[in-house]
């Protein structure tokens, strides 16, 4: 119907060539990985913290600019440190043979 072996329109646009079930739509519940996870986390956690530090530890008593160099640094390095310290999340390889031995086999 689309002119592709997909009786399905692709999500990802007219020139996906991956089938139906494996495009992930914007907003689908699909794995999120594991550093991705502790990022997001951390950038929170790091951006609370530093409200937390600018409230009840320097009483708004800073400087605007070191406030901002303040923010940008503490949520960059803890972002970085907790997405570099997370574990990989393993996938599957999609090109890999799903039958490793069929080739050893001798059919006869």
């Amino acid at each position: 119907m689309y002119g592709r072996r997909y009786d399905n329109p692709p999500v990802a646009g007219p020139t996906c060539n991956y089938p139906p079930e494996t495009v992930m739509a914007l907003g689908s519940t699909g794995p999120v990985e594991t550093k991705v996870t502790a990022a997001t986390i951390a950038a929170a956690a790091s951006a609370f913290a530093a409200w937390v530090l600018r409230a009840y530890v320097f009483h708004g008593d800073l400087p605007p600019e070191v406030e901002v160099f303040a923010d940008i640094t503490i949520a960059g390095v803890v972002t970085f440190t907790a997405g570099w310290f997370a574990r990989h999340t393993p996938r599957a390889d999609p090109d890999a043979d799903p039958d490793p031995g069929r080739h050893a086999r001798r059919d006869g």
